[in-house]
């Protein structure tokens, strides 16, 4: 029975993997009038997302900036613990983002969530910068 893993932490016990190959994916949310937007942020698993730096991005303040819940997550078509970074329904209200340090990691191969926390994506770096190359490129 293979169990589900909840964090890059899980992971990387789970599949012996060097941390540095993985790419997490992070969702917020955040609200302006009666409007709900999603934001999807993808970057390697040993960074942590800069919520001021975020919130700045995208011209809001950042303390209506918060972690996206569970039924927001499963909403996407993802459990926790396995967020893809891609493969989401067209929203226009989710704005997705990449982390510029990503395409610095040295190796052929990125390791990722899949929408399923009990599986992980091995993708070639090429091939997953082609999926994303419309998200909006930042550095945090």
């Amino acid at each position: 029975m293979k169990l589900p893993v909840l964090s890059i932490k899980d992971v990387a016990e789970a599949t012996k993997l060097d941390q540095k190959l993985m790419i997490k994916t992070v969702v917020f949310s955040y609200r302006q009038g009666k409007q709900k937007y999603l934001v999807c942020v993808a970057l390697p698993a040993e960074k942590q997302v800069n919520k001021m730096r975020l919130a700045e991005l995208l011209g809001i303040n950042s303390n209506i900036l918060r972690f996206a819940s569970e039924k927001q997550i499963t909403q996407l078509g993802f459990p926790i613990g396995g967020i893809a970074p891609f493969g989401f329904q067209d929203d226009e209200y989710l704005t997705k983002f990449l982390d510029k340090s990503i395409w610095e990691i040295e190796s052929e191969w990125l390791y990722m969530g899949v929408g399923d926390n009990t599986k992980t994506l091995k993708i070639t770096k090429i091939a997953f910068l082609e999926i994303t190359k419309t998200y909006q490129q930042i550095a945090l």
